[in-house]
């Protein structure tokens, strides 16, 4: 079974991730793609944005991966300081993931909750690989990563061990970014992936300004995120 593991922040999850899981499955044959939201980044700190629990909880979301019941516990669990009428709120949002659900779940995408599991102080994908790999032995693991990521794979921990726990493959927009990276990296493989207009911090500054993220995120995401916006500094950020 070969199996794309795919980690970002999701701060928030957009359509370009999914679109970057597709064009990894397709071009790999991949027989599902684990979406790994991180709680904690190594390499930078998220100070603006959602807080980790409510990334989750869009991840979730976007991949239609939960039942309405346990998504509804969720949103519950999310609200009550932050928005009034709770209960209204997390309905509205249950019967439109509910209504989607049927026509948009993916059953090759999953969300894995493994960096809420573990009691590290970060999250490192040498770890979380390394769980993977201990869970599901007989498994054969890409590690799905971008151009930014490639190009900075030697300050990672320990990425020897991680090209020998999965195998590195890189999007590329067709933009010829990738050569450098690729000449100095040769285990590693790109593979098409179409551009994506609009950035994660253009979105997290949109919904911070009470404006629209469609049509950029799933429906599920776009309607939790107007009613939880970004913040502009999380707390313990200034």
């Amino acid at each position: 079974m070969k199996t794309g593991i795919f980690g970002s922040s999701f701060n928030p999850p957009h359509l370009g991730h999914l679109a970057l899981a597709h064009a990894a499955k397709e071009t790999f044959d991949l027989d599902r793609v684990i979406f790994v939201p991180t709680r904690i980044p190594p390499h930078k700190e998220i100070s603006d944005g959602w807080l980790p629990d409510e990334r989750l909880l869009m991840a979730h979301l976007a991949l239609y991966d939960l039942d309405s019941r346990e998504i509804e516990k969720r949103i519950l669990k999310a609200f009550p300081e932050i928005v009034r009428n709770p209960a209204a709120k997390a309905s509205a949002l249950t019967e439109l993931y509910d209504s989607l659900r049927a026509n948009l779940r993916d059953k090759d995408f999953e969300v894995s909750e493994i960096e809420w599991e573990n009691t590290r102080e970060r999250s490192y994908t040498v770890d979380t690989l390394e769980e993977f790999s201990w869970r599901f032995p007989d498994e054969k693991f890409y590690l799905l990563i971008g151009r930014d990521q490639a190009e900075v794979f030697d300050t990672w921990k320990e990425p020897d061990v991680i090209r020998k726990l999965a195998k590195v493959v890189v999007a590329d927009r067709g933009e010829g970014t990738l050569d450098a990276a690729l000449s100095r990296y040769p285990f590693m493989e790109r593979f098409p992936f179409p551009r994506f207009d609009i950035s994660s911090s253009t979105l997290r500054e949109r919904s911070a300004g009470k404006h629209t993220l469609s049509p950029y995120v799933a429906p599920c995401v776009e309607l939790f995120a107007g009613m939880v916006p970004a913040r502009r500094k999380l707390p313990g950020h200034g």
